[in-house]
């Protein structure tokens, strides 16, 4: 009994001690959890404080690493800026082509560019090419290409201000030959974009900006001039001081962060000036190469101008591709009485200038520059109405000299290129004394007085030609020249015969408003012995004259070297009329076949009438008017007043001259008469020996009013 006993009690005492009462348990679990909370309250604690003194670690490290990377740059910086506007899109502070303004928390530093890392040994300076040396020539005296590194603050996704590094470089190349961009060498440095920008969009767009730290509190640069003095014109700063501020949270705790710099740059090139709008004008005013009927030059410049974007217009129309160049002319191809425009902006380095505009108006004739003494007889000590020497050309090619000229003889002016004829052309002009004088006119422009005697004065109003190019020129076949009865040799062409001095073998051509012009220089038949009313040469059907649709008669005014002669168109035929000589010219201006133009009969006055005898058929006095401008005057006439000033007929308006004009002309004696052509439209006779008949063939001007 006591051994069982014994056993319960062991039991007993066995089971108390097999684990925790609720009791116990309710009693120790609050302790438990108070040690568990203190231990994880101590990892947190800990883990943040290590969490915060690492963000502590990297924001010191960021800042310092972008405040040394601000040093690196202003150190080989060559200038600091106050702004900065030569952008493209998208590099702008707007991501468009606003500037950067040091006002607003950015940082402009003007670098050379570089072949290499700038703080490569090896690297050299970019140059231009061509500014002024060649790249194998002295280059190094070249203008160098320039960069921009910006430093800005923009907010991020959060709103919180971040630093931006960007660089702007101006676009070049390696053309051949040069452009206004062409380098040397192509630069190291390439042009940065916002991050996203598409490079195929904006090829100029080589990388992305650099994002250099975030939550920016403060960006500050003071400058700092030579002698250590704070000033707020970066322009004048040689150092300068960067501080920046940043604050974020980490683990719940705000995270300060300051850091400065004080650096200075080795390089010391003021920046360039922003260039100033362009001033324009006329280049060589009054230089007919330069500026003429169909060409206006222009001249601009800039102060600090390295070059110039330029765009022109004719009439108000659209602006042509505008153009980049370094000079500081352009001559603009246009037409008579054109209003011409131009528009040059200026650059440089540093900023683009303003627009400037400016518009004229081509000639409508242009002055001769005249040689040799010749001075134009309407300038002192001359008081005239004449027109001064001076020159033109039509939509078709024509071109018309008109003036009186005096005190010289030999050459008397050089036409541009544009105006001359593709052979020597000569004309029977009226001269001092009311003389036949001649005038030539080469291919190369030269306009020469091949009487070679000093005249008072001289007349260009009878010269007028084709333009080289603005025709094609049919000779006269040599089967079409004829050969009176007892020569041995036909009319034939000087330049065939021995002659040459340029001149063409004599022919026609049709200008674009179906004016036939003959030119040419033709010897004699042999022997010389030649019958008025003679054929000289058939005239090609396609430059038949025709006038109400039959054969018509009209007399044209010539010269030989010994004497004033004339010659007629009739029908098919070119007639001998009289006068003696060894070659005599061909000039003539008139209407053909097709198109027949709408002829207007002069009003006939002071007992003027046109010509009619049995067997002839000469034109009526009559004018026509093309839609170029040019007026032509035809027919024959007899038996009116001819003291000088007598008015022969009135042209209206629309068929006038804007200057009084002086024609040399053929009349009845084989001796030359004189007409002028007034601008109140009076025709009238100056010069004739006797009325018999007047021919007013030959007269032709340009109607400007």
């Amino acid at each position: 009994m006591q051994s069982l006993f014994v056993h319960k009690h062991q039991i007993k005492r066995n089971h108390r001690h097999a684990g925790f009462t609720l009791v116990e348990m309710l009693a120790v679990a609050p302790i438990v959890l108070i040690v568990i909370g203190v231990l994880i309250s101590a990892m947190v604690s800990m883990i943040g404080d290590a969490l915060v003194a690492n963000a502590r670690t990297v924001v010191a490290y960021n800042t310092r690493d972008a405040l040394n990377r601000i040093e690196e740059d202003a150190r080989i910086s060559i200038n600091f800026m106050s702004t900065f506007s030569l952008i493209s899109v998208p590099q702008g502070k707007d991501g468009g082509t606003g500037a950067f303004n040091s006002g607003n928390d950015d940082l402009i530093m003007t670098q050379q560019a570089t072949t290499d890392n700038p703080y490569n040994n090896t690297r050299d300076l970019v140059y231009y090419a061509n500014q002024p040396h060649s790249c194998s020539g002295r280059k190094t005296g070249n203008r160098v290409l320039l960069s921009r590194v910006i430093y800005f603050t923009k907010a991020g996704s959060d709103g919180k201000k971040q630093l931006w590094r960007r660089v702007i470089v101006r676009d070049t190349n390696k053309n051949n030959p040069p452009t206004v961009d062409t380098v040397c060498d192509l630069p190291w440095q390439r042009n940065t974009c916002p991050v996203g920008t598409n490079s195929t969009t904006y090829p100029r767009c080589r990388a992305n900006d650099e994002l250099l730290l975030e939550h920016i509190t403060n960006f500050r640069t003071a400058y700092y001039t030579k002698d250590g003095t704070e000033t707020t014109n970066p322009v004048l700063a040689t150092s300068i001081g960067i501080t920046i501020s940043t604050s974020e949270k980490t683990a719940g705790k705000d995270i300060n962060q300051s850091g400065s710099v004080r650096v200075s740059r080795i390089n010391d090139i003021p920046p360039t000036p922003p260039p100033a709008t362009p001033t324009i004008s006329i280049f060589n005013q009054g230089v007919a190469i330069d500026n003429n009927p169909t060409k206006v030059t222009f001249q601009w410049s800039s102060a600090n101008a390295q070059a110039y974007t330029v765009s022109t217009r004719v009439n108000g129309g659209a602006w042509s591709t505008p153009t980049v160049t370094t000079k500081t002319t352009l001559g603009v191809t246009t037409g008579p009485s054109q209003t011409v425009s131009i528009r040059v902006t200026a650059h440089n380095d540093t900023a683009n200038s303003a627009t400037a505009q400016f518009d004229t108006q081509s000639d409508f004739f242009a002055n001769l520059n005249l040689e040799n003494g010749w001075i134009s007889y309407n300038s002192t000590p001359h008081n005239n109405a004449y027109a001064p020497a001076s020159f033109s050309i039509t939509s078709a090619g024509f071109v018309k000299l008109r003036g009186l000229i005096g005190g010289a003889s030999g050459k008397i002016a050089t036409l541009p290129e544009g105006f001359r004829p593709s052979k020597r052309v000569m004309v029977t002009v009226m001269g001092t004394s009311n003389n036949a004088a001649w005038v030539t006119v080469d291919p190369d422009g030269a306009i020469a007085m091949t009487n070679n005697t000093t005249q008072t004065w001289v007349s260009l109003d009878n010269v007028s030609f084709l333009a080289d190019g603005r025709g094609t020129w049919n000779p006269v076949p040599s089967g079409n020249f004829t050969c009176p009865s007892g020569c041995s040799l036909p009319w034939r062409d000087y330049t065939t015969s021995g002659g040459g001095g340029g001149f063409m073998n004599t022919g026609f051509a049709k200008d674009a408003m179906g004016r036939i012009h003959l030119e040419g220089l033709i010897l004699p038949p042999s022997p010389n012995s030649i019958p008025p009313y003679s054929s000289m040469f058939t005239i090609p059907s396609s430059s038949f004259y025709s006038a109400n649709g039959r054969g018509a008669d009209d007399i044209y005014p010539t010269s030989s070297n010994y004497s004033f002669s004339d010659y007629s168109i009739y029908g098919t035929y070119l007639m001998y009329r009289y006068g003696t000589g060894s070659f005599y010219s061909m000039h003539s201006i008139y209407y053909g076949t097709s198109p027949t133009p709408s002829w207007t009969n002069a009003s006939l006055e002071n007992s003027w009438s046109n010509y009619s005898a049995p067997g002839t058929n000469y034109s009526p006095a009559s004018f026509t008017r093309a839609s170029d401008g040019v007026v032509l005057v035809r027919g024959l006439i007899r038996f009116g007043a001819n003291s000088n000033g007598t008015t022969l007929f009135r042209l209206p308006s629309g068929y006038r001259p804007k200057h009084r004009l002086l024609f040399l002309t053929a009349s009845n004696t084989v001796a030359p008469a004189r007409i002028d052509v007034f601008p109140t439209g009076e025709v009238q006779v100056w010069n004739t020996p006797n009325n018999g008949w007047l021919s007013l063939a030959g007269i032709n001007f340009v109607a400007e009013q």
